[in-house]
């Protein structure tokens, strides 16, 4: 009795220390809007000349460069977290990821002269906005479509009293990071999770620049009009780091994360043989992966298969996280880099796959160049 009661109270600290430092993350991502807007604004007045700023033609360039830096800081930073403490000791480089993602939105704001709509709700609408439903939730969706609304060739940004703004961004940091780390089975592999996350950084990041250049090319409105954005419009969880249950896919009766490694395995047996390191990928995957015990014993008679049918098209319309397609396109890729050759019967694996999935060939082909 008193070893339950010891370990129940060791749980609740723990809990209450995991909730004090998500609380302390949230917080710094919610004050880097203004420090960012601040910070450009700043560098922007001392270089007001037409050839220190950005135009429009430059948009890309400023998008494909924040990607890069953001793909950089992942993979240098070895940006593998495991679970809500993983996720929280690598908060440093998440907070600055996300503050280079504020930051390019500012930048291409400026470069389609749209600096003095840029608030921190126009920053943040951009940001939420761009990420799709399977990286927010119901009701921060609902929210965000209220924060920027678009109207024909116009887009209205509406400003938010600071507890509805809080509680937007803390919930919106919780899921893209959760979003990351959930669909990537390869986050535990020495070197090949720290790729898949700097893939799933520089790629996220070019979504968000793509959907700020969508909107900064329209034109934009500002609209004060807090009352009408209540605190019963948002769906919000303490929770900004939550772990996800065991996924049950209603589609085909076979969990996600199994479908995952039997696609795993059928790139590591499209060169005719799974090497003895492979197999220790595999051994690694499946110890995070909470499989059970017939799960287990089914991918060990796999291994001995030609080849594991797997109908990619499932994984895409997985019914809890349409982003797990993603994860899984990265993860491919990243293994296939591990050791240096990206082998052509690996490629045209992963392109395949990727088409199945509803990727098109532009952007499999770019996540392939990366890194």
């Amino acid at each position: 009795m008193g070893i339950a009661i010891y370990m129940i109270n060791q749980q609740n600290t723990s809990n209450k220390v995991i909730q004090e430092r998500q609380n302390k993350v949230s917080e710094k991502i919610i004050a880097s809007f203004d420090i960012v807007a601040q910070d450009r604004s700043n560098y922007f007045t001392k270089n007001p000349y037409q050839d220190q700023r950005p135009s429009i033609e430059s948009a890309n360039s400023i998008v494909n460069g924040y990607a890069k830096r953001n793909g950089g800081i992942s993979v240098a930073a070895n940006l593998v977290p495991a679970g809500p403490l993983g996720i929280l000791a690598v908060a440093p480089e998440i907070i600055t990821v996300m503050r280079n993602q504020i930051a390019m939105i500012y930048d291409v704001g400026v470069a389609y002269d749209k600096q003095q709509y840029l608030n921190k709700e126009l920053l943040a609408g951009v940001l939420i906005s761009s990420l799709g439903t399977g990286l927010i939730t119901p009701g921060i969706n609902a929210v965000a479509n209220r924060v920027i609304i678009a109207q024909g060739s116009k887009i209205i940004t509406r400003k938010l009293t600071p507890s509805i703004f809080k509680r937007i961004v803390h919930q919106l940091t919780g899921n893209v990071v959760n979003s990351a780390t959930k669909s990537i089975v390869s986050k535990y592999l020495p070197g090949v999770g720290a790729t898949a996350m700097g893939l799933w950084s520089a790629y996220s990041t070019k979504q968000v620049g793509n959907k700020a250049i969508q909107i900064f090319e329209k034109e934009i409105e500002i609209l004060d009009e807090t009352e009408s954005l209540n605190e019963c419009s948002i769906e919000y969880t303490d929770n900004l780091f939550p772990t996800s249950d065991i996924e049950a896919n209603n589609i085909t009766g076979e969990r996600l994360e199994l479908l995952k490694i039997k696609t795993l395995i059928n790139l590591m047996k499209v060169d005719g043989s799974v090497e003895p390191q492979e197999k220790e990928y595999l051994k690694t995957i499946i110890t995070n992966a909470n499989l059970t015990s017939a799960e287990i014993q089914e991918i060990k008679n796999l291994l001995s298969s030609q080849r594991i049918e797997v109908d990619y098209s499932l994984i895409a319309k997985y019914p809890d996280d349409p982003d797990d397609a993603l994860g899984l396109l990265i993860d491919l890729i990243a293994l296939a880099k591990r050791d240096g050759d990206f082998h052509i019967t690996e490629k045209m694996y992963i392109k395949q796959v990727g088409k199945l999935m509803g990727f098109s060939e532009v952007d499999v082909a770019e996540l392939m160049l990366a890194y």
